[in-house]
């Protein structure tokens, strides 16, 4: 992920407290000296409302699960987030909040090629 998103003006990172997604986020926050910050996995309503109220307008990262990242999108408004399986682990979801308008969402890969 660190080489996708290195120079793409992240200033904040979030991950859940799992050892799988600080992992995940490890590099990239060594790499652009940015802590960390753990949330709590079931906090969704929690995490937005710090992302809103601190990073408005900021590139953020926010590493989760095949059952939260959905969620997540949700409450950043994005009608129709897709379905993950628990085995989904390269997947890239870059939203887009508008002041007005429906929210954007892309869906890329970063992993290996198949």
């Amino acid at each position: 992920m660190r080489h996708v998103l290195e120079k793409a003006g992240v200033t904040a990172i979030y991950a859940t407290q799992y050892q799988r997604t600080q992992q995940t986020v490890g590099p990239l926050a060594k790499s652009l000296k940015i802590p960390v910050i753990k949330m709590d996995a079931a906090g969704t309503e929690k995490l937005v409302a710090r992302i809103r109220q601190k990073h408005g307008g900021e590139t953020v990262l926010v590493v989760g699960h095949s059952n939260t990242v959905p969620e997540i999108m949700r409450a950043f408004g994005v009608a129709q987030p897709p379905v993950l399986a628990d085995g989904d682990f390269d997947d890239l979801f870059v939203v887009t909040v508008s002041k007005s308008g429906p929210s954007r969402l892309l869906h890329l890969k970063y992993g290996k090629d198949d």
